[in-house]
Order: structure tokens, then C-alpha cells, then sequence
């Protein structure tokens, strides 16, 4: 992937500084490759910054951090890694980084037994800045990342690709960037214009506040008005120049009977539900069912503190999710109104169906677990016979909750 050549392309005098060998993105089983990373940047003091696409990959390595806390501390102890098997061209690469550590053995121990895990800011006192994705379909993890990171300042990646880089950050928590006019040329369609025969294309100038438009990139290495099918906002401007924040690609949009649902609608709406019902979530997926009326489904991974949530819970917070879609959507408001469509169902799923899910998904795109974007709104019914066909061959039991119908919003 782009990011991983970026690494080992850089300067040795900047891979020094590296806590994470470009090497070990080449390990292929997942588990080995987080145990690794781990191995390597718990036994280091200095970390002053920590970097990968996606922050779902930094709770990841968190909970998988405490989960393996005694064998990694004995590792950094004794020295060496225990328990994975690198190929040698792999752990050659960082052979000299296994050295036995005492000291830092100790004061890890220390955190586990005065705090009961390794928390980050404890492990890593240097630690300044994340820099991970914010935008899109991520934004789903950044509530969670900032309580796990407590105090650790969040930048946005800004929105780039293989194809070149579209906006530059400059603030901190903030998914919008300024568009990077000195790279490329860029021209804009806006959402509304998609399905036009002749849509109207403008200029980075011409762009309205609030508005969602997709990106047509032209670059010197051969693009020519390239649709990218991400969908960007404009957020304001310096100047002549817009700020835009990702919101989702382009494919990410569902529409039942043309209320083109988005996919940054549903996660903002599911973040403000959650906000404002305590209800703590891991991952979720809204996806359409198909009945009379049609409607949408939210499948839930629940945190490990909201397990015993009732079916009321349930209904409540599908309530809530329901109402803040129509406050975001016109269009999924009237139907709503008219009966067009259902309300939204909740329904919790078992961390080993979303994990298959998760797996299944991976193996098909065939990409690293570190890109992997969890879908959090799939227009793909068939996702609820996949979730139906796993859950009667583990013998899981249904548990669903509606709130109830009604025809008009407060």
C-alpha cells in the first residue's frame, strides 16, 4: 500500500527515527503483526507521536496490548519475542531492537499493577499527537480514541491517495483541510449534479459553504478530470481557497425509495445517539430490509460495559438514531412522514459474527488489516442473510428492538 512505501522510501536519517521497522509491515498474519508492533513500541520510552490510516487500528493494538501485557512484559525482559514465528528476512530488520531491558520491563509492571493496564499516555509520557483518519466512516472511532488517548492531541491524515494529495490539515481535531492548490487542478461536481446528463462542473472558487460535491482531479502524471468518487464538504476559506472535509465515497449511499441516505449521515447521527444516551459502541452497520414498509436495520457491537442493555435500550436508542437521520436528510424525513419507510430496528451482534464479518470482508479486498474501512452503512441488503446464515450455523439467537411507528418528528 501507498503508506507503506512512503515508509521505506524515506531517508535512512528518517527511518531512524521509526519505532516500527518498514519490515514488519510484511508480516502477513495479523495477531504476529500486532504482537510485533507491540513488542517494539512498548519496550521504547520516546514515542512522541503515533501514526497509522485508520484508529480503529489503534484500539486494536490497545486491547490487544492488555490482553497480551504479561507475555509481551516478559519479552521485553528477557529479550527476544516468544510465541511468533517472523521469517528471518523480516526479523533480521529489528534483531538489535530485541535487546533484554530490564529497567523498562519494570516500569511497565509497575503501570499494570498500580492501574490495571497499559495505558497509553502512562506507557508513553512523550506522547504528543495521533495522526489517523477523522473523516468519513472513521469518524465512528474518534469519541472512543480520544477516551483511550485522554489528552493526546488528534490530526487528520487529510484527504490523499495514489492518485495525489487533495487537502492539507491545519488544525487540530478538525476533518477539514485545506484543498492543496499547488499540486493539481481541481474542479468540482456537486452531489445534486451526479445522475445530470450534463452536470455542472466548478472551480475551487465556486464552491458554497455546507455544500457536498465529488472531486475531478487532473494531475502532471496523466489524470484528466479523474472522478475519484469521494464526496467532499466545504466547510469555509482562506481566502479564495475552500476548506473540505471527506464525508464519504461516493458509493456509500443508500436510497430505498430516493431518500439517498449517506453514509457520514448515518455515522453522525449513531455518534450523537450514543452521546446522548451513554450507550458505549465498538462498531455498527446500518443496512435496508426489505417489508412493508421498508426500512433500515442497525446491527450493533455493543462495549463490554453495555452487555446487559435491554430491549428497551435497544428501542430507545433506535429512536434516537431514527429521529437524528431525519433531522440530516429531507428526503429520508418525508418518507418517514409519509410512511414510505419504516423505523429504524436495532439489533446487537456477537463480537465473533462481527469479527467473521470483519474477516470475510478483508479476505475479499485483499488489502492489509491496517487499510481495512469498516462499512458503517452498507446499501447491500444481502448483508443481513450473510449476518443470518452466520448466526444459525453458531446458534445465536435474535435479538431485535423498533421503536415504535409514528408520522411525525418533533
Amino acid at each position: 500500500n501507498i503508506s507503506g512505501l512512503v515508509a521505506a522510501m524515506q531517508k535512512r536519517v528518517v527511518r531512524s527515527m521509526y519505532t516500527i521497522p518498514a519490515a514488519v509491515s510484511e508480516i502477513t498474519d495479523a495477531d504476529a503483526k500486532r504482537y510485533t508492533i507491540l513488542r517494539l513500541a512498548l519496550a521504547d520510552p520516546w514515542v512522541g507521536m503515533l501514526i497509522t490510516a485508520n484508529p480503529s487500528t489503534l484500539l486494536q493494538l490497545t486491547e490487544f496490548a492488555n490482553l497480551e501485557a504479561e507475555h509481551l512484559i516478559r519479552d521485553i525482559h528477557n529479550g527476544g519475542i516468544s510465541d511468533v514465528d517472523l521469517p528471518a528476512t523480516i526479523s533480521s530488520a529489528f534483531r538489535r531492537r530485541l535487546r533484554p531491558d530490564a529497567r523498562r520491563a519494570g516500569q511497565l509492571q509497575q503501570i499494570m499493577e498500580r492501574h490495571g493496564n497499559l495505558q497509553p499516555r502512562r506507557c508513553w509520557p512523550l506522547l504528543q499527537a495521533l495522526g489517523v483518519w477523522c473523516g468519513g466512516s472513521a469518524a465512528a472511532y474518534i469519541p472512543k480514541l480520544k477516551q483511550v488517548f485522554e489528552g493526546i492531541t488528534i490530526r487528520d491524515h487529510g484527504l490523499h491517495a495514489s492518485e495525489g494529495r487533495m487537502t492539507l490539515p491545519l488544525e487540530d481535531e478538525s476533518r477539514a483541510g485545506l484543498l492543496e492548490i499547488q499540486t493539481h487542478f481541481f474542479e468540482f461536481m456537486p452531489v445534486t449534479e451526479a445522475e445530470s446528463d450534463r452536470p455542472e462542473v466548478l472551480e475551487a472558487h465556486e464552491l458554497q459553504e455546507g455544500a457536498e460535491y465529488f472531486i475531478l482531479l487532473t494531475t502532471s502524471s496523466g489524470l484528466y478530470r479523474y472522478n475519484i468518487r469521494d464526496v467532499v464538504r466545504c466547510t469555509g476559506f482562506y481566502g479564495t481557497t475552500p476548506f473540505l472535509e471527506f464525508r464519504h465515497k461516493g458509493a456509500h449511499i443508500s436510497s430505498i425509495t430516493g431518500e439517498k441516505l449517506a453514509e457520514s449521515q448515518v455515522v453522525e447521527a449513531v455518534n450523537a445517539a450514543a452521546q446522548a444516551s451513554g450507550m458505549k459502541l465498538k462498531l455498527f452497520t446500518l443496512t435496508p430490509q426489505w417489508g412493508q414498509p421498508p426500512g433500515y436495520v442497525l446491527f450493533l457491537w455493543c462495549d463490554h460495559d453495555d452487555h446487559e442493555s435491554s430491549g428497551t435500550d435497544l428501542s430507545r436508542f433506535a429512536g434516537m438514531v431514527d429521529e437524528q437521520l431525519a433531522a440530516a436528510n429531507e428526503e429520508y424525513r418525508d418518507k418517514r412522514q409519509s410512511g414510505r419507510i419504516g423505523p429504524v430496528c436495532a439489533r446487537k451482534l456477537s463480537p465473533d459474527l462481527w469479527n467473521s464479518f470483519t474477516q470475510s470482508r478483508q479476505d475479499r479486498s485483499g488489502g492489509s488489516p491496517e487499510q481495512y474501512k469498516h462499512p458503517c452503512l452498507l446499501p447491500d441488503p444481502e448483508f443481513r442473510g450473510l449476518i443470518g446464515e452466520r448466526e444459525a450455523r453458531s446458534g445465536e439467537q435474535e435479538v431485535m428492538a423498533k421503536r415504535p411507528e409514528f408520522n411525525q418528528f418533533d
